[in-house]
């Protein structure tokens, strides 16, 4: 439910966005890259702030779903206020729910590359407590009063709402895992103390977040999590085509892990079928597709969705259910934003694949940053 709670705990993020910009001042990011990404992740708000604003009623009427919306207000004798968005308050809402994002962004960077080899494994930590923690509902009666979501399948999510969201923390902590692990190893090599425990303890954290996707029940997360998975391998270290030649064992345990996940792919690819398990979910994201152009170009406005979308008059209003989300990141940012949205999003991909391609050609290779980078991908898939 939407509460004046929701508001105020987004707003808890102000003061570590502060912070951490007073440190970014103070010790200004060198990198261009990151410079970039700064800005970027700075437009992001600042679009709803704009879709609060008020334009020229010839501007306002560019869009031609909002003719309906201006003929029914003439014939009321109602005035509109002429900002962007058909829903200032909701957009006031989403623009706070986006601080929560912005403080992990700056208050990441902030921390420094200390700061941030405690951060991952913290986060990796949290995604295995959520783990424990779903595995603990799953064994509660349907009606006690621990569960969270008493009306959503098993509970498994543990603090996520649902399957999907529990599959992609599930990926974000396999490929934590992978990459600590595959630093362990790294520095093993190098001659440094070994540590066999904390060797087996991310080995055995990324089986375990393998091993718990298909309970998800999320029809996509297990073929993400083992596309993922080989590219971690590949990527990482673990898995080197340079030692593989020269280790006849090493080969074919390469070769065997390649196969299974090879396997996994070809039966997993069997969930992903649209016309059957997913057609309603596909059939409306063509429909939010299409009632977004009516909308162009600057969108309906930030959290508007819902209204603006029944408003629109679509066969998949014909469900039985609310419809309170596209089910489809990008059909909703181009219905809510428009094409400053599309453009913020390719801004964005453009600076994720020029980090990727530094991070693959770096010598040596940082296996924790390409593993979270992965994961930042795993998540926009």
């Amino acid at each position: 439910d939407v509460t004046a709670t929701d508001e105020w705990l987004a707003l808890l993020a102000l003061p570590v966005i502060l912070v951490g910009a007073f440190l970014l001042l103070e010790d200004p990011p060198v990198s261009r890259l990151v410079r970039a990404g700064l800005l970027v992740a700075a437009m992001i708000p600042v679009l709803p702030m704009l879709q609060l604003f008020p334009v020229p009623a010839g501007i306002w009427n560019w869009s031609p779903a909002r003719d309906a919306i201006a003929d029914e207000l003439a014939a009321v004798g109602g005035a509109t206020r002429h900002a962007w968005t058909l829903w200032p308050e909701a957009t006031e809402r989403a623009l706070y729910a986006l601080l929560p994002a912005m403080a992990c962004f700056l208050g990441a960077l902030a921390l420094g590359m200390r700061g941030r080899r405690v951060l991952v494994p913290l986060a990796l930590a949290l995604v295995l407590a959520n783990l424990v923690f779903g595995f603990f509902q799953v064994g509660l009666p349907p009606d006690s009063p621990m569960r969270l979501y008493t009306d959503n399948g098993t509970g498994f999510g543990g603090v996520l709402v649902n399957g999907n969201h529990q599959g992609t923390a599930l990926i974000v902590g396999m490929l934590l895992s992978l990459g600590l692990w595959a630093r362990q190893r790294r520095q093993l090599r190098q001659g440094r103390a070994p540590q066999p425990l904390k060797n087996a303890a991310f080995a055995t954290a990324a089986l375990a977040c393998l091993a718990s996707v298909p309970l998800t029940g999320s029809s996509g997360a297990m073929l993400i999590a083992l596309g993922a998975l080989v590219a971690a391998l590949l990527t990482s270290g673990l898995l080197d085509p340079r030692r593989l030649r020269r280790s006849r064992i090493a080969m074919a345990g390469g070769v065997g892990l390649l196969a299974v996940a090879a396997l996994g792919l070809f039966a997993a690819s069997g969930w992903l079928d649209f016309k059957r398990a997913d057609a309603q979910r596909y059939g409306l994201a063509q429909d939010v597709l299409a009632a977004g152009t009516t909308h162009a170009p600057f969108g309906s406005g930030a959290g508007t969705f819902v209204d603006s979308f029944a408003q629109s008059g679509s066969p998949s209003l014909g469900m039985s259910e609310l419809i309170n989300h596209a089910h489809n990141e990008y059909a909703q940012w181009w219905f809510e934003a428009g094409w400053p949205g599309i453009a913020l999003l390719l801004a964005a991909l453009v600076l994720l694949a020029s980090t990727g391609w530094r991070l693959i050609r770096a010598r040596p290779r940082d296996p924790v940053a390409i593993v979270c980078w992965l994961a930042v991908c795993a998540m926009l898939v």
